[in-house]
């Protein structure tokens, strides 16, 4: 912003202003649309990102103002209640029961999924199908596009009262597939300089398994280390407000110590959260049930912005030349094929 001249950077943080405004004043409308009868068809995700990208038009229209959405502001603000929510949202008793199920489509059904994809995205480049791109971005690609959104989900599997072993599997496996991606997304990328050899394919997977289950055991130690802090300190539970001051502290530590020590501080933060619902719902249910409602709430909000800024980032500039609805139309069949991949033969296997 150094070498922005003043007016204009007065004109910029008063776009980003009306722009935030705008979008928190639309939260509650949104979610009253999504759950009238003719929209439930429509998720509200889906909808939040409509409304974003009208947004953005209209601002744009008056102002030429684009903004970017920081990664930094996903990963590190955004994304740990999002996942602790999500945490909270399994049930323990059908989780554990079909933990194998769960952990095999996660893991190896998102491994599947993501080179399936970036197989036929780099296929299709290569034939002048749609933008050429090298067989690393490809799998990059693959692994970002990869993963189940666990809030349209969840949404729609409440809607259809879904059978709960049912719903748990396909929840849980939304929800776990989100930090395999993340963590094939990084593989990837770190090997984007070259083409990874079979030693470095091997390398890399046992470094992703490693990173996986020590996650998940941080994460747990950490939930249940604090709700054996909530159970010996009874008195922090008649403050709410201190109370869930001392969970907003947690979430963020709890993913911060995850990406500290080079592990997923996705898993880390959701196996937290997991640990907190097995141990406190136990102990204090009626405490767990002020728990619960704080972190839907907070947990919505920050869904709702990240939507409404992949809204906005549509308008982001490209350069001339470029194939981008050849490559939306092509990636969106590669999405199809590669979910049929994944899921009919895992669950011949299982």
């Amino acid at each position: 912003m150094a070498l922005i001249p003043r007016d204009m950077e007065d004109k910029t943080e008063n776009f980003q202003f009306v722009y935030f405004a705008a979008m928190l004043v639309m939260f509650g409308l949104i979610h009253r649309l999504s759950q009238t009868k003719r929209l439930l068809w429509f998720p509200e995700a889906s909808l939040q990102m409509l409304v974003g990208l009208i947004i953005a038009l209209l601002i744009f229209r008056f102002s030429g103002f684009r903004n970017s959405f920081s990664a930094d502001l996903f990963f590190y603000i955004l994304l740990p209640p999002i996942m602790f929510n999500s945490g909270l949202d399994v049930n323990i008793k059908y989780f554990f029961q079909n933990f194998v199920t769960i952990m095999v489509y996660a893991n190896i059904g998102t491994l599947i999924n993501t080179l399936v994809v970036g197989g036929l995205c780099y296929q299709f480049g290569s034939d002048d199908l749609s933008e050429r791109i090298s067989r690393n971005e490809a799998n990059t690609f693959g692994a970002l596009i990869s993963a189940t959104d666990p809030v349209t989900t969840i949404a729609v599997f409440d809607s259809l009262r879904v059978e709960p072993h049912l719903y748990t599997i396909v929840v849980g496996v939304s929800i776990l597939d989100d930090a395999v991606a993340v963590i094939l997304f990084d593989m990837f990328s770190k090997y984007q300089s070259g083409e990874a050899t079979a030693r470095i394919v091997f390398e890399a997977i046992g470094h992703f398994l490693a990173k996986l289950f020590v996650s998940m055991l941080l994460g747990y130690l950490c939930g249940v280390l604090f709700a054996w802090y909530l159970k010996e300190n009874p008195n922090l539970l008649k403050r709410v407000p201190l109370f869930l001051a001392s969970v907003v502290t947690f979430v963020y530590c709890s993913y911060l110590v995850g990406e500290i020590t080079t592990l997923s501080g996705i898993i880390t933060t959701m196996f937290a959260a997991i640990a907190i619902r097995k141990c406190y719902e136990r102990w204090s249910p009626e405490y767990f049930a002020i728990l619960k409602h704080g972190a839907n709430g907070w947990s919505y909000v920050f869904e709702s912005i990240v939507f409404f800024n992949i809204g906005l980032t549509l308008l982001r500039r490209r350069p001339r030349g470029t194939r981008d609805y050849q490559f939306i139309a092509w990636s969106l069949f590669a999405c199809f094929v590669g979910r049929v991949v994944q899921i009919y033969p895992l669950a011949f296997l299982l």
